[in-house]
């Protein structure tokens, strides 16, 4: 890695590198020597920011399941979609997340410790997947796509069903076809399978 004063860009880097040392190498056998080698960097640089193998590790899980917030985020505010169509593309972003992250977590999850350290880690995120899916609902109401009576309660029951449903160890294509549904049966919506 090329030598840089900003500390954003140095962990983005890390992180980066790190997610592809656990892909090729699972996290029992990768270490913080391995992720400080690939990035050409000292073991103690990869300490400074990370501070150790776990955080590190769940720095890597919380970088991938943001892509499904960020989109969320940013099609709220693109008045070229309909609400029906921001949830489509969601939904192929979630099943495709899905997909990496069960192969990225599933040694990982094996320990209990770790397990109850990763459900935590998930909270945060599916607050805002609440917080986003109720502005969502409301705009679908606004625009007649959505018909529903409490868009907060639906909001956080789609978000905790979703939680319930990533915690399992299903098969990435099985929770997908069941966020589906439970998109489809709590908004009224139909999607199509990719």
């Amino acid at each position: 890695m090329k030598r840089m004063n900003d500390t954003n860009l140095r962990k983005q880097q890390i992180l980066e590198v790190a997610e592809k040392v656990f892909l090729e190498n699972g996290y029992r056998r990768t270490s913080i020597e391995k992720v400080a080698e690939a990035c050409g960097l000292v073991k103690g640089s990869v300490l400074h920011y990370f501070g150790s193998k776990e955080k590190l590790y769940q720095a890597v899980l919380q970088t991938r399941r943001n892509q499904t917030i960020d989109y969320l985020e940013q099609a709220i505010l693109d008045e070229g979609k309909s609400v029906h169509e921001i949830l489509q593309i969601t939904l192929q972003i979630c099943k495709k997340q899905l997909a990496g992250n069960q192969a990225f977590s599933k040694e990982y999850m094996a320990d209990p410790s770790a397990r109850q350290s990763f459900v935590e880690m998930r909270i945060p995120v599916y607050e805002g997947l609440a917080v986003l899916m109720e502005k969502l609902i409301h705009r679908g109401m606004e625009s007649g796509e959505i018909q529903v009576q409490d868009p907060h309660l639906c909001a956080n029951a789609i978000s905790f069903a979703i939680f319930g449903i990533t915690n399992t160890s299903s098969p990435a294509e099985n929770m997908g076809r069941e966020i589906q549904r439970v998109l489809e049966t709590m908004l009224g919506l139909s999607f199509q399978e990719e």
